[in-house]
């Protein structure tokens, strides 16, 4: 009892686990790991919020709170939680119409189903979602992404959706074009760029290369790789203030926040758009597509991320979802929108050599610092490099390979993928990854209910025709395996015998048993007699229940044995 409860607790409770093995060589490599993920948070947060719509604050109050949560509920020491690009236009299609009120409701009902997801161990359910699905929606959810940030990059002031709405509204527009907004946006893209190639530059391979200064230059290339967009941003914003104290403003800057941590508060359960008064259940009626869709997506990218970066060690996917489903919770208190696992910063979390989850309290550290102290100078950051920093991230996020290997490998992918785009970028990325989840598991349930079925004819001696269905037998695949043997039964009738090969057969139901039962009869009405070989007891007994006439054939040997009793046709 006391075993069970331990491990109940070390389930639930990580930190239990591991905090009191914790050391100061943990706390020091913590602290630096935490520091630099945090480094990268906090204009990634920035640029972020600005994608979703919503003013710079957002992206740093949902920033700070989520290192704290996932210290203590995760299991993946690496793994940065917070603002994501992709999450973030989804914020931003599903509430860009509304108020800020309704992507903190968002945060809040997502993580309440995730956290249920965890709780009742259903993250399973996310495997019903392809690989190729979601790169396809990444794919639409970037050329969006990159069509929507045209309007900082040109400095133009518009409203759009879609992607096509997007494009057409920009060149309806872009003769507005601002100068300097897109020198500053075209120059940080290139910058950006350039920099993106030192990551091929390695000095320290070979013996001879692992002097001081070649792991200095290594390792100065690694921060510049890291803090790229930060630096960007940066050189920016010196510029800016320096053009604003000489009363210049050549840049489009962002919104003006104040200073300090948000006031804790439940989340918003009413709100007022528009002038019309929103209650619970219109925010629900409102929101509920994106809670599904953000819900997916959080779960799928958490738990893969997870997976990613275990390096061989035991990913609780359950309890990853839980960790993160808090974290939208709680992170609603304090007006966050939706976050999830970031890929990019938790590569950096790896590369720094963090030792436990509890560097995500040092990255909360940083964020705190920018929000109480820095927040107010956030707005003379120009809009047009947040632009750049974006549309370059989301060029990195469409993977083209992955078409490659589609053709390559099974062709049929390559139909939900292709839908999941076109979709996705005429009508919106939330309703292109459910028409592609919707058509992907309709292919599945095409196989499941059409299985592979070989079939061969043997003739020597008493011909007959082998049946050998490949995996689970359900329900749907019961006429499927009938109409085969009526067919041969008229198409071919030499044969005296057929032959169902159960050696692949992993699993079957009641119904499909029962059909496969009215097959057997139907065959031996029609003179052919029925053999099922390698059948175990549990096939056996459902498909022969009420036909004892049913031949069995334990091998090989022991089939040729009962075919040597059916008398062969004369030509």
């Amino acid at each position: 009892m006391k075993a069970n409860l331990r491990s109940f607790v070390h389930q639930h409770l990580p930190i239990t686990e591991w905090l009191p093995k914790y050391s100061v060589k943990d706390a020091v490599s913590d602290i630096v790991g935490g520091l630099t993920v945090g480094i990268v948070m906090v204009p990634q947060a920035i640029a972020f919020a600005d994608l979703a719509g919503l003013g710079p604050q957002y992206g740093l109050y949902s920033a700070w709170v989520n290192g704290l949560i996932h210290a203590v509920f995760g299991t993946t020491k690496e793994m940065s939680i917070g603002p994501t690009a992709v999450h973030s236009l989804l914020v931003f299609t599903y509430t860009h119409h509304l108020n800020a009120d309704m992507a903190v409701f968002l945060c809040f009902a997502s993580g309440c189903v995730l956290f249920l997801i965890g709780l009742f161990q259903l993250s399973f359910l996310v495997e019903f979602v392809s690989i190729p699905v979601i790169s396809a929606f990444t794919t639409a959810s970037a050329l969006l992404l990159i069509a929507t940030q045209l309007k900082g990059l040109f400095g133009l002031n518009y409203v759009s959706d879609t992607f096509v709405d997007s494009l057409l509204t920009f060149g309806s527009h872009i003769s507005e074009t601002r100068l300097w907004d897109i020198v500053l946006g075209a120059t940080s893209i290139v910058i950006l760029l350039a920099l993106e190639t030192l990551k091929c530059v390695d000095l320290s391979s070979g013996r001879e290369n692992k002097s001081f200064k070649n792991r200095f230059i290594n390792g100065t290339i690694w921060i510049i790789m890291i803090g790229r967009s930060g630096m960007v941003m940066f050189v920016a914003f010196i510029m800016a203030i320096v053009l604003h104290n000489n009363g210049e403003t050549p840049f489009l800057f962002m919104d003006r926040i104040g200073s300090g941590l948000p006031t804790l508060r439940w989340p918003p359960t009413s709100t007022v758009v528009n002038g019309r008064q929103l209650d619970l259940l219109d925010m629900i009626r409102e929101l509920w597509s994106g809670v599904a869709v953000i819900t997916i997506l959080t779960t799928v990218s958490s738990v893969a991320v997870a997976k990613t970066f275990s390096k061989g060690r035991g990913v609780d996917s359950n309890q990853e979802t839980i960790a993160v489903g808090l974290c939208n919770i709680l992170g609603s208190f304090a007006q966050s929108m939706p976050v999830a696992a970031s890929v990019s910063r938790t590569g950096v979390a790896k590369t720094s050599g963090i030792s436990s989850p509890l560097a995500g309290l040092h990255t909360s550290l940083v964020v705190i610092f920018s929000i109480s102290f820095l927040a107010s100078y956030f707005y003379y950051i120009p809009r047009s490099s947040i632009s750049a920093v974006l549309i370059v991230s989301s060029i990195y996020m469409i993977d083209t390979r992955i078409i490659r290997k589609m053709w390559l490998l099974n062709k049929k992918d390559l139909l939900p993928y292709t839908v999941t785009v076109v979709v996705g970028l005429t009508f919106g990325v939330e309703k292109g990854i459910i028409f592609g989840i919707l058509l992907d598991n309709l292919i599945l349930l095409y196989f499941t209910a059409r299985p592979e079925v070989h079939l061969h004819a043997v003739g020597s001696g008493t011909v007959h025709w082998v049946l050998q269905p490949r995996g689970p037998l359900m329900y749907p695949a019961a006429n499927h395996v009938w109409d085969t043997v009526a067919r041969l039964s008229t198409v071919d009738k030499d044969r005296r015998a057929v032959v169902l090969d159960c050696d692949y057969i992993c699993h079957t139901d009641y119904t499909a048993a029962q059909g496969l039962n009215n097959t057997i009869k139907n065959a031996k009405a029609q003179g052919l007699m029925v053999v099922l070989l390698n059948a175990d007891d549990r096939t056996i007994k459902s498909l022969c229940i009420d036909d004892k006439q049913v031949r069995v054939a334990t091998s090989r040997q022991h089939l040729s044995q009962i075919l040597a009793e059916v008398p062969t046709l004369s030509k």
